[in-house]
């Protein structure tokens, strides 16, 4: 049998009182509940102490003073001590604001020591003297002598309290003498007692069966042995004394053993107070499990509600791993994996049950070790840490009604390196030879207990579950708990962590660092981590941890994703319903979650300069600053510097760009006169107080805007205003399944959904990928191949032809997704390439792009296409393209015998595209590629086929000789050279495959 955890809470009195009335057996003494719906079993009786049936909870222990009388205590106090004439030392109790006891010289009382009567009469005429502060609202006659000892040269003399012939229970006063002389007097009298009229005294047979009712949903069986009264029954409360005329009933109970004295209330029959008159041996369980992981220190942690099997009935420990039993001697318990509010489910061996047999000593400990056992472990290990992980969410979430549910824990699932939660059970895999068993590791317990918290918190219609956010928010809880940002230490077999909210010289930032759930998580993560170090700066361990906490339980209530944490926070925070006056940690929150971690941002309102005509003066350019707090320090700004550069040479500098006269966060600077044929890069970066800096544009795949100097003529130009398709171009698909979609190529104005812009550069239309009108999210699909072409432009002899364009792009880096530009099936530009694949590029406004396609022309015709091929994981919003134009230098032009522009050379009416090693006609040398054999060629066939008999680096294929070290040298690679090869590049994109599968730990 299991004990009922809503009853041990307490049901209200009526509740208890209708459950016993419906009873078949109105009037029988004796209640046996095993079978009756809604008591499920045995637990042991309430820890002593007075339980009322309503109103505030009676105290535990008397909250004390010292020295200072209280207010109402004064006068009398100072004429005893004006009267005694000597020093004495009291201490008062808080709530009845009587002096429990008082110490000091002493008075002489000669005979009081050795005649019991002298010292019972100067026990009573010192409370005739002083019942004003020994018990006022009280007559002397009220106090009867009941106690009059003797021991080790001290005597007592002891009286109870009465009041109108009723026992005051609890109200009592004593004297202590020594050497003839009064030492200590104690009052633990109730002070002004005031009681209702009692029309009439409850009949006995009322008063037993109240007090059954009452103690019946907690036992197996309950009777009644005696009753008696009438009592006055005090209540001491904090700061308040409440005052009952009551019958007592003595109830005996088994299964559990207890014995309740029940207080009836005299005139109404309700039952008011009740207290477990037994005294119980208890011994503490407790399990020994990792603190972080298997390999690294352990602790012998409590086994916190733990079901025990104890002379074959259920019991439960309490909080703290305590089971209590009846009795002196030793208890033989059953201890196991199964609790009130967590049990743990072997998967290894699901059918079977994992006990631990263990003779408990009063006062002792028992302690589960199974450090050996790897499944045993990590039975106890998800045990203890979910019940931890579970009390630590109450203290900031205890509304949470999924913390008063039994949480399911599975461990020991025949599968490795991973752990999930479904948003109610968490689930934890077996050890392998890489990754450690997960249900051994406290911080994955934790984290995976932060989902099912995460989906068990969301208020409807208000928040959402994101991925990421999830992750991020799992992983805070695990380092909040731990005090440690190396989330999931041991998870490899040592000491390095999975994920770390806090690397050295390294902030995880939006929109940076969005990549796999997980990776982006730390974003988050990292962000509630330095708000919290923040805060414990400003407060100190305990109130900065729990401030932090409460602000993070916020955003897991209502935030939909990453960037709306920072608005949730501010809301938690607010003080005054209004958040345009600050909040009182706004300063702190836009330190960690802007400077740090960009979800804050603060804008540029700065328009690329585009082209420009060659200028004596230079290029004025401007931003402004938009989003600074003028109340927080950290946002005072320091410096902006505007930094630029020719492109493709070394000239160039920084320059410090100053404050606008008027102020209004504009900031001016002038770009020195460039030759024509320049293109410049330039960027602003801003230094802020708080040791943030912000570079613009905000995108570490394109870190510069651009402007181009110099007269051009527009070849081809379009603005796409008018229907892109009648003008020639074309869209097509180059890879994967052609579903709805995948050829998501539109034309119209862009929606503003997944990254993408919400107005074209100019006019009423752009082109782009998905542009989230109905039925699409403006994110592009995975694993397809499409572009959007232009029809042939005629360039004729320029030789410096150019793409000038505005681009809105956003694409995960170029070692998963390519957004590529093609000039006659040539790449002319592709967004970037980094070794790790997390550098993105992410447009955050309309960029001025200028692209050099001469090189890729080898005719007077140009074709363009923007192409877009992605993997199966993380997608964005792709190309957005408007007012696109070919240009050319009009005093470019091939042919005319002068190297002019990005002419690399020019023969003038020598130059070929048939002669061996000639000028091309598009004024570029020969190269490999180019469909004419020039010198140091064996081959050149004008493409890069490796299987065409011509290799792409225009050399014949050597002989069928195997994979050897070089050609003609010794040592033969063979299948074993190749398979390394393929070993290898398979690992690395298989890591990138990998990465957008489950959700891992």
């Amino acid at each position: 049998m299991t004990h009922n955890r809503a009853l041990a809470r307490g049901l209200s009195v009526a509740a208890l009182l209708a459950f016993a009335a419906a009873d078949d057996a109105p009037t029988a003494h004796a209640f046996t509940g095993a079978d009756t719906p809604g008591i499920a079993g045995v637990e042991h009786a309430a820890e002593p102490g007075l339980e009322v049936a309503e109103g505030p909870r009676a105290r535990a222990q008397p909250a004390v003073t010292w020295n200072r009388p209280p207010a109402q205590r004064a006068a009398a106090w100072e004429r005893f001590v004006a009267d005694t004439g000597t020093a004495w030392t009291p201490m008062w109790d808080a709530d009845t604001a009587m002096p429990l006891r008082i110490a000091g010289a002493g008075m002489a009382m000669p005979g009081s020591v050795a005649s019991a009567d002298k010292a019972a009469d100067y026990a009573r005429a010192f409370l005739a003297e002083y019942i004003d502060l020994l018990a006022p609202g009280s007559r002397p006659e009220s106090f009867h002598v009941v106690g009059n000892d003797l021991s080790d040269g001290v005597r007592a003399v002891g009286l109870y309290q009465y009041h109108e012939g009723m026992r005051v229970l609890g109200g009592q006063l004593s004297f202590r003498f020594k050497n003839d002389r009064l030492i200590l007097v104690a009052s633990e009298a109730l002070p002004d007692i005031a009681l209702p009229a009692v029309s009439y005294t409850t009949a006995e047979a009322v008063v037993r069966d109240a007090a059954l009712s009452w103690v019946a949903g907690e036992v197996g069986k309950a009777w009644v042995t005696e009753t008696s009264g009438p009592y006055v029954l005090p209540v001491i409360s904090t700061g308040r004394v409440s005052y009952h005329t009551v019958m007592q009933a003595t109830v005996e109970g088994r299964a559990p053993t207890s014995r309740y004295r029940v207080y009836i209330d005299a005139s109404s029959g309700e039952p008011v107070a009740r207290e477990q008159m037994l005294l119980y041996a208890d011994a503490q369980l407790l399990y020994n499990v990792p603190a972080r992981y298997p390999e690294g220190d352990r602790a012998d942690l409590p086994a916190s509600f733990t079901e025990v099997v104890y002379e074959d009935e259920s019991y439960f420990t309490d909080g703290a791993g305590v089971f209590s039993w009846d009795g002196e001697g030793a208890a033989s318990v059953s201890a196991s994996v199964s609790g009130e509010l967590v049990t743990v489910s072997n998967q290894r061996a699901p059918d079977e049950s994992t006990v631990f047999e263990v003779a408990l000593t009063p006062a002792g400990t028992g302690v589960w070790d199974a450090r050996d056992d790897e499944f045993v472990d990590a039975q106890l290990t998800t045990f203890v840490h979910s019940n931890i992980v579970k009390e630590y969410v109450r203290v900031f979430a205890p509304g949470l009604k999924y913390l008063d549910e039994q949480l399911l824990a599975r461990v020991n699932i025949d599968d490795t390196c991973n752990a999930f939660s479904d948003g109610t059970t968490i689930n934890f895999f077996r050890a392998s030879g890489q990754c450690a068993n997960t249900g051994r590791l406290p911080d994955v317990v934790y984290h995976e207990f932060g989902h099912s918290m995460h989906w068990q918190s969301l208020v409807p219609g208000v928040g959402a579950f994101d991925g990421a956010f999830s992750e991020g928010l799992s992983d805070y809880l695990a380092a909040t708990i731990t005090g440690d940002p190396a989330m999931a230490r041991g998870f490899f077999y040592g000491d390095e962590p999975l994920r770390h909210l806090d690397p050295e010289d390294f902030e995880h930032s939006w929109p940076r660092d969005i990549a796999g759930v997980h990776y982006t998580g730390l974003i988050f993560g990292g962000a509630m981590w330095d708000l919290r170090k923040e805060l414990v700066a400003l407060y100190g361990e305990e109130e900065g941890v729990a401030v932090a906490n409460r602000l993070y339980y916020a955003a897991v209530l209502r935030a939909s994703s990453i960037p709306a944490t920072y608005f949730e926070l501010l809301a938690a925070d607010d003080d005054d319903g209004n958040l345009a006056n600050g909040t009182p940690h706004e300063c702190l929150i836009n330190d960690a979650f802007g400077a740090l971690h960009g979800l804050r941002e603060i804008g540029n309102e700065h328009i690329p300069l585009g082209i420009q005509p060659p200028e004596r003066e230079g290029y004025s350019l401007s931003a402004r600053l938009q989003g600074t707090n003028a109340r927080c320090a950290g946002d005072e700004v320091l410096s902006v510097i505007v930094r630029w550069q020719r492109r493709g040479s070394e000239v160039g500098e920084d320059l410090e760009a100053t404050l606008q006269d008027g102020g209004d966060g504009v900031y001016e600077a002038t770009i020195p006169a460039q030759p024509a044929g320049s293109t410049v890069r330039y960027q602003v970066v801003v230094e802020f107080a708080n040791g943030g800096v912000i570079t613009f544009p905000d995108n570490p795949a394109w870190e510069y805007y651009e402007f181009y100097v110099g007269e051009l003529i527009e070849l081809y130009c379009t603005d796409f205003e008018s229907d892109p398709y009648a003008e020639g171009w074309s869209r097509g698909q180059t890879r994967g399944v052609a579903t709805g979609g995948a050829n998501d190529w539109q034309w119209g104005r862009p929606l503003g959904k997944a990254g993408d812009p919400a107005a074209p550069y100019s006019g009423a239309a752009s082109m782009g990928n998905d542009l989230g009108d109905e039925g699409f999210d403006g994110f592009y699909q995975p694993q397809k191949g499409n572009y959007f072409e232009s029809p042939v432009i005629d360039v004729g002899d320029y030789s410096d032809v150019r793409l000038q364009y505005r681009r809105w792009l956003t694409v995960e880096d170029s070692r998963w997704d390519d957004a590529i530009i093609y000039v006659n099936g040539r790449p002319a530009w592709r967004n970037r390439q980094t070794p790790s694949g997390k550098v993105h590029h992410i447009d955050k406004q309309w960029m001025f792009h200028d692209v050099s396609l001469s090189g890729q022309i080898l005719g007077d015709t140009a074709q363009l296409r923007f192409a877009l091929e992605t993997d199966g994981g993380l997608q964005f919003g792709g190309w957005n393209i408007d007012d696109v134009c070919i240009v050319a230098a009009p005093d470019a032009i091939c042919g005319n015998g002068t190297v002019e522009g990005t002419e690399r050379c020019d023969a003038g009416d020598a130059n070929s595209d048939t002669e061996s090693d000639a000028c091309r006609t598009n004024c570029r040398t020969a190269f490999c590629g180019d469909g004419v054999r020039d010198r140091y060629e064996q081959c050149d066939d004008g493409n890069d086929d490796p299987d065409d008999g011509c290799t792409p680096a225009c050399f014949l294929p050597l002989p069928e000789r195997g994979c050897s070290v070089r050609p003609g040298g010794a040592g033969d690679g063979g299948a074993a050279g190749l398979a390394l090869l393929a070993l290898l590049g398979l690992v690395g994109r298989a890591y990138h495959t990998r990465r957008r599968g489950r959700a891992r730990a």
